[in-house]
């Protein structure tokens, strides 16, 4: 499997006159439609958290291709 990267970069612009700190940072992954609250895929914590702003921090989803779990567990009734 050849997996598919998108680069994504957002730029979140904190309104306050001090710091802020970003306490957690995933991504989300939906395969055909946006359901809220069921994503197909979450990434795991960002390693860069916490982090104070102005400031950055990265995270990595990888794609993979969607297998029904009968396919996977080769459930013969399927």
């Amino acid at each position: 499997m050849n997996p598919t990267y998108s680069m994504l970069y957002t730029d979140c612009d904190f309104p306050s006159t001090g710091s802020d700190t970003i306490y957690s940072f995933k991504l989300e992954h939906y395969e055909n439609n946006y359901v809220r609250g069921e994503p197909t895929q979450v990434s795991l914590q960002s390693q860069d958290i916490p982090q104070t702003t102005p400031g950055y921090v990265t995270n990595h989803l990888s794609n993979y291709a969607y297998i029904d779990p009968n396919e996977a567990l080769d459930n013969p009734d399927r």
